[in-house]
């Protein structure tokens, strides 16, 4: 159970760092093409 959910969390985690990640890469490229 304990395992489960530690899994559960890293992936939220790596979710949530990979949404930042494309916000910041979508925001340069439409600064960019201004």
């Amino acid at each position: 159970m304990n395992y489960y959910c530690k899994k559960k969390y890293r992936f939220l985690i790596i979710i949530m760092i990979n949404h930042t990640v494309n916000l910041k890469y979508t925001n340069a490229i439409k600064f960019y093409h201004k």
